[in-house]
């Protein structure tokens, strides 16, 4: 689990991480963007729940995917809206489809 001041250093450091060999493992990760409130190492909220779920439960090895509130901060292109169902609740999300698209992207937004 990381934060990061914007949504694009986010897609950044995961698209940097999804193409680099790290030996066996295959990373799947979630992105999402909203208040959190942080405990010590531990970070509370709906968007951690909702990343934690994209990354963990419907990501494939390599991808990433972004929570909607997280797409709507960013001028990455991004794959979709998909939807998903996880126990009643449906979640939207997106797909980052290239790295390539991150290199052009200003950091300079801010995120809480």
């Amino acid at each position: 689990m990381a934060t990061f001041p914007s949504v694009s250093n986010a897609l950044s450091a995961a698209a940097e991480m999804t193409k680099a060999p790290i030996g066996e493992v295959n990373l799947c990760v979630g992105i999402g963007y909203g208040r959190i409130l942080q405990l010590d190492d531990d970070l509370f909220g709906d968007e951690v729940n909702v990343a934690y779920k994209l990354g963990e439960d419907v990501a494939g090895p390599g991808e990433v995917l972004v929570s909607e509130a997280a797409a709507m901060k960013t001028t990455v292109k991004l794959d979709g809206p998909q939807w998903t169902e996880i126990g009643r609740t449906t979640l939207t999300y997106y797909r980052l489809n290239t790295c390539s698209e991150i290199a052009s992207v200003p950091s300079s937004h801010t995120s809480q």
